[in-house]
C-alpha cells in the first residue's frame, strides 16, 4: 500500500469552469459517464468538486422547498455550479500513498479525491481506481 497515488490516479481529469452552470456540469457528466467533476478557475486551480450525490441532494432540497415543482432545463441553466459544488475539497498530492488515500476516503466518507500539484489539478483518485488496483494486486496483499 506504499504505492504512490500517481500510479493509479486518473490523469488530466475532466473539469469545468467555476463560472459554469449546473446544466453544463450535468451535460458533461452524462456525456462522459462521470460520477465526479472537478471545478477549476481559468488557471486550472482547484475551486471545488461536484458529484452526482451533491446534485441529487441539492435537487432534493429544492424540490422539498417548492412542494415538488418540476425543474426545467431553463431553470437548471440559471443555477451556478458553485451553488452545488463542494468547496475546499480534501486533496492529495501525487506522491502520497494509496494507504493515505484510503484512510482519508474512509474517514470522511468520500468517493474521490482531487490530486493537485501547487494547487493545480493534475488528477483524480476514485474508489473505483483503488478497487481496480486492489483487485490486480490481491496476491501481494
Amino acid at each position: 500500500m506504499q504505492t504512490a497515488i500517481k500510479e493509479i490516479m486518473s490523469k488530466s481529469p475532466t473539469s469545468i469552469s467555476y463560472s459554469a452552470m449546473l446544466s453544463d456540469a450535468l451535460t458533461i457528466m452524462k456525456k462522459e459517464q462521470l460520477s465526479h467533476l472537478i471545478i477549476t478557475d481559468e488557471k486550472n486551480k482547484l475551486q471545488g468538486i461536484i458529484s452526482k450525490t451533491d446534485i441529487l441532494k441539492y435537487l432534493n432540497d429544492i424540490i422539498s422547498k417548492t412542494t415538488g415543482k418540476t425543474y426545467t432545463n431553463l431553470e437548471m441553466n440559471n443555477i451556478p455550479v458553485t451553488t452545488v459544488m463542494s468547496s475546499n475539497p480534501i486533496c492529495l498530492e501525487e506522491n502520497q500513498t494509496i494507504k493515505e488515500a484510503i484512510i482519508l476516503l474512509a474517514k470522511y466518507k468520500l468517493k474521490s479525491l482531487p490530486i493537485i500539484d501547487t494547487g493545480v489539478v493534475i488528477g483524480i483518485l476514485t474508489t473505483h481506481d483503488i478497487i481496480k488496483y486492489l483487485s490486480k494486486n490481491l496476491e501481494k496483499l
